[in-house]
C-alpha cells in the first residue's frame, strides 16, 4: 500500500496534480472515490464478456484467497496480516473455508495414522 501511494503521488504529479495527502487507495481519473458498486458491475461486465470464467465478487476474491493460503498450510496469524484484519478469529471463524483439498489431505492422514496404530 505504501508503494502504491508512492506511485499515485507520481502519477499526480506528473499530471500537474500537486497533492499533500491522497484520500483514496483507488480513485476516479477525476480523484473522486469509486462508487462501491463499480469494482463488481466491471467484474460482472467482464464474466457475461467470458463465460468459461465462474461468476464471483470482488469480494469473493478475498474468500479465495484466504481459503488457499489455509489449503497451503499458511499459519491463520499470517493469513490474518494479509487480509488486514484486527482479530485472528476473524480471519479464522469466517475466511478460511477448508477446502475440498483439505479436507482430502486430513482424511490421508487418519488413514495413514490409524494403519501406523493397526500394525503396532
Amino acid at each position: 500500500m505504501k508503494k502504491w501511494k508512492t506511485i499515485q503521488k507520481e502519477r499526480l504529479l506528473a499530471y500537474g496534480i500537486a497533492q499533500e495527502r491522497i484520500q483514496y487507495v483507488v480513485s476516479r481519473v477525476d480523484l473522486r472515490p469509486l462508487r462501491l458498486a463499480e469494482p463488481n458491475e466491471t467484474l460482472d461486465k467482464f464474466i457475461k464478456d467470458n463465460p468459461d470464467f465462474t461468476k464471483i465478487t470482488v469480494h469473493g476474491f478475498r474468500h479465495v484467497f484466504a481459503s488457499a493460503l489455509y489449503e497451503a498450510g499458511v499459519s491463520v496469524k499470517t493469513a490474518q496480516k494479509f487480509l488486514g484484519h484486527r482479530r485472528m478469529e476473524t480471519t479464522s471463524n469466517i475466511y478460511t473455508h477448508v477446502t475440498k483439498f483439505v479436507k482430502i489431505e486430513a482424511a490421508g492422514k487418519y488413514e495413514e495414522y490409524m494403519k501406523l496404530r493397526k500394525s503396532k
